[in-house]
């Protein structure tokens, strides 16, 4: 046997085994791209939520995000709903990103409980989207006061946010899509 042919055998051998790892890596660890192309909602692996949210709005989540998950839908017109607890300070950043052009409305318990009564929801599909996927990430009966503040982040036809901060428990739910 030439070396040639060693060499050829030994680079071949090297390439199929780097490309069954490569398979192996991407069936377990999906590309956000893999995630884009479902239409359905689907619950977000942790390593992708925040490219995801990126992806979306342009924007990036505090730094400290503890608890992070979401909910993703793909297609044309992606749309991402997050929840996590954070600090102050993520609250602050929050407020500083997303609050300067948006609008805000205060829920107490009172005002909460009257919508949970009337089946009013502070995002209104959420309840078909938490049903549709399987996860539940926010439950609006537990819920006893916060803020919202919704805006759109690059008028007039960019993608629109919504965003519930419960103060009590410094958990925040962000809803982001092109809708």
């Amino acid at each position: 046997m030439s070396r040639r042919r060693l060499y050829i055998g030994l680079v071949t051998a090297c390439a199929a085994v780097f490309l069954g790892l490569l398979i192996a890596y991407l069936h377990e660890h999906p590309p956000l791209l893999y995630y884009n192309q479902r239409i359905g909602w689907h619950e977000l692996p942790t390593g992708l939520i925040r490219t995801a949210f990126r992806h979306i709005s342009s924007k990036d989540l505090p730094p400290k995000a503890d608890g992070l998950r979401a909910l993703f839908r793909g297609g044309r017109e992606p749309e991402i709903f997050v929840r996590f607890k954070t600090n102050s300070e993520g609250i602050a950043y929050i407020l500083d990103v997303f609050g300067a052009s948006a609008e805000s409305e205060t829920f107490d318990e009172d005002k909460l409980q009257f919508m949970n009564t009337n089946r009013v929801g502070i995002f209104p599909t959420l309840s078909l989207v938490q049903e549709s996927a399987g996860v539940i990430l926010l439950n609006q009966n537990s819920v006893k006061s916060g803020r919202t503040l919704t805006g759109c982040f690059n008028p007039p036809d960019g993608p629109g946010y919504r965003i519930f901060i419960e103060d009590p428990n410094s958990t925040l739910y962000i809803s982001a899509g092109l809708n």
